[in-house]
């Protein structure tokens, strides 16, 4: 059975829920119905392993065959992350199993690096540096640094490991995110204890940055994209 409604727009990333592009260790969402369980499942540990599982509530997710970590499962919502190790192909079939019978496969492209910040409803999470989120009424300081979260930056040096929890060393995009001057990314990387493809970056206002909105420009390789933050 085919994963129910528009094929193209089934599988999303997970950090804006918007069409997606493949990278290597992409945290992606699947909609649709008959997915999964009806009450959600939610990630649990294999106790032998150590890693996010690849079978959540009779769920498994399959890149060209690969079982994905699988980070929840329901009737109309799957969360999992592309697996590290299909890296360098150019497309990818995507298959939905649930106890053991196989969707209709969906066809994805792939890329080196497709970047996003995750948002929560229609604005991005920033947080400030004492901890509270930035918004139009809690500016950050000039010179203070902001802490933002992204997916799909792509392979990581060391190694990814699929379904693997963050450790020293910290695992850190191949590809360096860099900003504009006067901007600083201070640190873009894994963060401990949180499963790998998850990505915290921390990065530096300037002293001297315009007060308001500032969009400031994230580069990825060939793939761009944008973080928005209120400076005072």
């Amino acid at each position: 059975k085919g994963i129910p409604g528009p094929a193209a727009g089934s599988l999303t990333n997970s950090a804006t829920l918007t069409a997606a592009e493949l990278a290597a260790g992409e945290l992606v969402t699947i909609f649709g119905t008959g997915l999964g369980p009806t009450q959600g499942v939610g990630p649990a540990l294999d106790p032998f392993t150590g890693l996010v599982p690849t079978t959540l509530g009779g769920v498994r997710v399959t890149f060209d065959g690969v079982a994905a970590p699988i980070l929840y499962a329901s009737d109309k919502q799957i969360n999992a992350i592309v697996p590290f190790t299909i890296y360098g192909r150019a497309t990818s079939k995507v298959t939905v199993e649930r106890d053991g019978v196989p969707s209709d496969a969906i066809l994805m492209s792939l890329t080196d690096s497709f970047p996003q910040v995750f948002v929560s409803g229609a604005q991005q999470i920033v947080v400030n540096s004492d901890g509270t989120l930035n918004s139009v009424t809690n500016p950050a300081k000039g010179g203070s640094y902001v802490t933002f979260y992204m997916s799909g930056l792509g392979r990581t040096n060391p190694a990814g490991i699929d379904g693997h929890l963050a450790a020293f060393p910290l695992p850190a995009p191949l590809i360096p995110l860099t900003t504009d001057d006067p901007y600083k990314i201070l640190y873009a990387g894994s963060a401990p204890g949180i499963v790998e493809g998850f990505i915290q970056v921390n990065m530096q206002v300037p002293a001297n940055a315009q007060g308001g909105f500032n969009r400031v420009p994230l580069h990825s390789g060939f793939s761009d994209t944008t973080v928005g933050l209120y400076i005072r």
